[in-house]
Formats: structure tokens, C-alpha cells, sequence
């Protein structure tokens, strides 16, 4: 995990323990909970912590937030390892929307409460959306040079892939806010099919 402002990562192991444990209480609780309902107290009390041991480890709810966002795109980071080795533009951008956005929205409904919380953040700390961005184009640096796009230059289809998996996200944040509500300007939608010809159209490389 990269240094953050107002964050400790612990050094010894009982402390590792301890640290993991708030970050699984805190995305535990934003499950169900909005980001400013969710009080230190009931962080450590999910956790079978203290209000010392958060201190010692965030300065702040804030702080917090940044370590579960951080959490999440190292995971991306270490899925992003995991892929597949592929030959150098072999890969049509159908098949790789497919198993895109299935990722894409798997990580996204995994982590819907921590999403909410980071995007109403987002608007006063812009730290958040720089970092989401960043893991974005990082998945599209590694992607890029897989796909079979004549005439195409890799840093132009990495450019439209992360054009792509910004709209993906786009919808289903506007899934996340609107639930069930169909009076939107975006498509409020579940279905994997429908997010993976979304992906395809923002790319223009079908």
C-alpha cells in the first residue's frame, strides 16, 4: 500500500491483525450504511478494536476512507497481475469487453457501500477520484497492448479503453444512486450483456 496522508501502516504482525481488522469492519458497515452515518466508535466496536488503536493507525474517519480505497485498487492491481499471457494484438475488443466489464461490475456490486462513500467524498477531497482514475488507466496500460485494433496505436486504445471503463463505471454508479428508478438520463442497469455493448460502443474499435 502506497504512503498516505494520515495513514500508519502497522510494521509488527499484531498490529497488521489489528489494522486489517478496521478496514473489514469499516466495508462492512458501509454495506448498509452511509459513509457519514458510520461513527469511529462503531468502526472499533465491528472490529473488536479501540478508539486508540484507530488513532494510532488513521488520523481521521477521512483518513480511513483513503485506506479502504487504497485497499481496493490494490486489489485491481494485483488482479491485473493474474492476467492471462496473450500474444501482442490478439485479443478482438469483444472478447475482452466481455471479460472486462464482467470484472468491472463484479468488483463494483463487491464494493458498492465503499463506491457511495468515496464518490460523495470525492466532491470535497478530489485526492479520491485522482486515485480511482489512476488505477483505471493503470488496467488500461496493461490491456492495451492485447487488443487487435488495426491501425490503431497502443496509446490510442488505451486512451478509448479507459474512456470505456469510465462509462461502464459511469452507469453503475448511476445504478448505485438511482436503484430502481428508471427516470434518468443513463440506463439504470444489471445486466452484464447490456454493459458489455455500452463498453464496446464507447471504444469504437468493433
Amino acid at each position: 500500500m502506497e504512503k498516505m496522508d494520515g495513514v500508519r501502516p502497522p510494521v509488527q504482525e499484531r498490529s497488521r491483525k489489528t489494522y486489517a481488522a478496521l478496514l473489514v469492519a469499516g466495508r462492512r458497515l458501509l454495506e448498509d450504511r452511509l459513509f457519514t452515518q458510520v461513527t469511529v466508535q462503531d468502526i472499533v466496536d465491528e472490529a473488536g478494536s479501540s478508539a486508540g488503536s484507530f488513532y494510532a493507525r488513521f488520523d481521521d474517519k477521512l483518513a480511513f476512507l483513503h485506506a479502504l480505497h487504497a485497499q481496493m485498487n490494490d486489489e485491481i492491481r494485483e488482479a491485473l497481475k493474474k492476467l492471462p499471457a496473450v500474444d501482442p494484438g490478439s485479443v478482438p475488443i469483444s472478447m475482452a469487453a466481455e471479460t472486462l466489464t464482467g470484472e468491472i461490475a463484479a468488483r463494483h456490486r463487491a464494493n458498492r457501500g465503499l463506491i457511495r462513500a468515496m464518490l460523495t467524498e470525492a466532491r470535497t477531497d478530489p485526492t479520491l477520484a485522482f486515485e480511482a482514475i489512476r488505477v483505471v488507466e493503470e488496467a488500461s496500460a496493461a490491456i492495451a497492448p492485447m487488443i487487435d485494433a488495426p491501425g490503431r496505436t497502443i496509446a490510442e486504445v488505451e486512451s478509448r479503453l479507459t474512456d470505456a471503463h469510465l462509462v461502464v463505471l459511469a452507469v453503475l454508479d448511476q445504478t448505485l444512486f438511482h436503484g430502481h428508478a428508471r427516470r434518468t438520463t443513463l440506463p439504470v442497469v444489471a445486466d452484464d450483456g447490456r454493459l458489455n455493448e455500452i463498453f464496446v460502443a464507447a471504444t469504437g474499435l468493433s
